[in-house]
């Protein structure tokens, strides 16, 4: 069939995501999915605009549903569903296509990547720089600046200087208010983990991942569009596959099912003989986060707002934390701010764009287990919106609230610092029965009611190390400001537990005229400094030495927020498996690596994987592949294992030898077969090369 031209009068279909200006496509389709499309645009013109800071030619169109606005689109995005009239064709080259039309470079399912400029996504980003402050402000970006004070502490007219009272004079009454309503120093727990029960890495993964959810929201949404459906066991192993692939880093996720991969770095595994790659493509293109219809009102976020609570719900319902934990902030890589909701710029954190997520750790267990995402400019003004949920007691009070929920009643210690530096959150959470310290810090304005020369006026002649405490009232709620003089500034803490010095850490100080000062911190100084790093510890572990979020790419941002909850629950398994079951605390990619191979080989598939229903040509059966270590007291006899009176059996690598380093690993695939990691990689290919010589 011959291609339909493109013209005056013609009638055109183009996908909405591709259509311009951006505000007037929202303000009539507030939550449209990437793949929605709109028939029956008429064209007016061509003309040029710049799309992406490049000048492109578009075509100017009109359509009822804009009001007959004009609206436009790059010429390659109109798509001809009937011809205008003949003598009001664009003119064409000798290639059909229409003059000065630029060359092609994908299709219609590609995304327009409007990135942000070079100075904001290279590495080593440098915002102290009046230059990459200024393009951060040229783009109205929304800004998480540690000198940015938080809502509440901005001064009001309105502000009451009687809602606070302190006591006239310095002193600590010896009372902690922690200790005095009888709180103890609880353990972590999983409340549905019985006695003497030991879990593997996927059975503790699924413990504390949403589940349920997935089984009865995902896979139906999903499998009401896919012609083949997803079975549970199937999407284990789906997820089984991303990890595996990010365990190592340099390869596309494409070349993990190439059979041929002479000429090129080769993959240490590939997975035809779990999963086609079309039926893994096809399973990622059509992931599904809910079940619910759109709301009436424009909210960007609706179709992920439903894994994210099943995920805070299934934590709550799961996981008790320990007495002591530490709120702060976690980042989840993007680079498009046209296409990422809540795109934000946190100049302190390593990776500093894409999403914020606000988290709590549980300092024992290093298990996080609650977190929200930052909305920032793109929050819905709808107050029917779960987050106006205590809205009407401060925007950082009311997440303060949010995310403690599961703490409530426990006498738990929340660590925050200076960013959640409110005193009326300190009073609130102290209602509900949680105890909380916050750094005091000046962000542009001392935090409300906390008159911070005073008190630098105060410690300007103290020594170094000598401490105090100031008590105040709040709404009849007793809370301290806890202080302590170090050589170049007054460390400050409002908190509602703690006794006063002489119940921490030890420290030491030289002066200026070279004396060593030994003094000991205020019990709310030392906890602050002990767990305060205990979600960028858990951050560290996310992204490094390779992040899902960074190996598995996708022009989805509803599936980089999955990917973030699959990142945070590996990591959140691995910590638990630690410190509930005494398990050694493996490296981040070992672990993954275990997991996977778990997923992979998931008790719920009865048979495996027919690579969307065309059976692979094999001679033999499919061959899995694991690497594991001989159990303490375990030892071969052949290819079973049997009791052995040493706790660690050891050998030598049966292919190289290991440089006579002996070692305890094995394939699965051949059991009494020693192999060290090197030469079971090298395994793996040499199977898989045998596997393409026999399709």
């Amino acid at each position: 069939m011959e291609k339909r031209r493109l013209g005056s009068g013609a009638a055109v279909r183009i996908l909405l995501k591709y259509l311009h200006p951006k505000l007037k496509v929202q303000e009539c389709f507030p939550n449209a999915p990437a793949n929605q499309r709109l028939e029956e645009f008429r064209v007016l013109r061509l003309g040029t605009k710049v799309i992406s800071r490049v000048e492109r030619v578009v075509v100017f169109v009109t359509h009822d549903v804009f009001q007959n606005n004009e609206m436009y689109c790059a010429i390659r995005y109109a798509h001809v569903t009937e011809e205008g009239p003949e003598a009001s064709l664009f003119a064409t080259n000798d290639a059909g296509n229409v003059i000065l039309f630029p060359e092609s470079h994908g299709n219609e399912n590609e995304e327009v990547l409007e990135v942000l400029p070079e100075e904001l996504v290279r590495e080593n980003i440098h915002f102290d720089n009046p230059g990459t402050m200024a393009v951060v402000h040229e783009h109205d970006l929304s800004i998480d600046d540690d000198n940015a004070p938080a809502p509440e502490n901005i001064p009001q007219a309105n502000d009451d200087p009687n809602t606070v009272v302190f006591r006239s004079e310095w002193g600590h009454d010896g009372i902690c208010f922690r200790r005095n309503n009888g709180a103890n120093n609880q353990r972590a727990r999983l409340v549905h983990l019985k006695e003497g029960m030991r879990l593997s890495h996927l059975q503790m993964f699924e413990m504390l991942f949403p589940t349920t959810f997935v089984k009865n929201v995902m896979l139906p949404a999903m499998n009401a569009k896919i012609r083949k459906q997803v079975e549970y066991g199937e999407f284990l192993q789906y997820i089984g596959i991303m990890l595996k692939i990010s365990t190592t880093a340099g390869h596309s996720t494409r070349d993990f099912w190439k059979l041929d991969q002479s000429g090129t770095r080769e993959t240490p595994f590939r997975f035809n003989d779990v999963m086609s790659r079309d039926r893994f493509d096809e399973i990622t293109q059509n992931l599904t986060y809910t079940n619910k219809e759109p709301p009436p009102y424009k909210d960007r976020f609706w179709q992920i707002r439903d894994v994210i609570q099943a995920w805070n719900d299934n934590m709550a319902d799961e996981f008790q934390a320990g007495w002591i934990t530490v709120l702060d902030e976690s980042m989840s890589k993007w680079v498009n701010k046209y296409t990422c909701p809540g795109f934000m710029v946190v100049p302190r954190k390593p990776w500093p764009l894409g999403n914020e997520y606000h988290s709590i750790v549980c300092s024992q267990s290093d298990v996080m287990f609650a977190i929200e995402l930052v909305e920032g400019k793109d929050v819905p003004s709808h107050r029917d919106h779960p987050r106006f949920e205590h809205h009407e007691k401060g925007k950082t009070v009311s997440k303060l609230i949010r995310l403690t929920k599961s703490l409530q009643g426990r006498g738990s210690i929340v660590v925050l610092d200076s960013g959640f530096c409110v005193l009326k959150g300190i009073i609130e959470l102290k209602k509900v029965g949680i105890h909380a310290a916050a750094l005091i810090k000046k962000r542009r304005y001392w935090p409300k009611h906390i008159d911070g020369q005073k008190i630098l006026e105060y410690f300007q002649d103290k020594e170094i190390g000598f401490s105090n405490a100031l008590k105040g009232k709040m709404e009849d709620v007793d809370f301290y400001i806890h202080c302590v003089k170090e050589p170049d500034y007054v460390l400050m803490f409002m908190t509602s537990y703690g006794l006063p010095s002489g119940h921490g850490h030890t420290q030491k100080r030289k002066t200026n005229d070279g004396r060593m000062i030994t003094f000991q911190y205020p019990e709310v100084a030392a906890n602050h400094y002990k767990f305060r790093d205990g979600v960028d510890n858990h951050n560290a572990r996310r992204m490094y030495p390779v992040a899902i979020e960074e190996q598995m790419r996708t022009m989805r941002w509803e599936n980089r927020v999955f990917q973030f909850l699959l990142a945070v629950t590996e990591v959140n398994t691995n910590a638990a498996l630690h410190y509930f079951q005494g398990d050694d605390i493996d490296s981040q990619l070992d672990f993954r690596y275990k997991l996977a191979s778990e997923m992979i080989n998931n008790e719920y598939v009865t048979s495996n994987s027919d690579n969307d229903g065309r059976r692979l040509k094999r001679k033999d059966k499919v061959v899995v592949h694991d690497l594991r270590s001989v159990p303490p007291y375990k030892k071969f006899r052949g290819t079973e294992l049997v009791a052995a009176a040493g706790r660690y059996n050891q050998r030598l690598c049966s292919l190289c030898g290991s440089n006579q380093k002996k070692i305890r690993t094995y394939c699965i695939c051949t059991p009494g077969t020693f192999r060290c990691r090197n030469c079971y990689d090298e395994h793996i290919i040499e199977c898989n090369n045998e596997f393409a010589s026999t399709c």
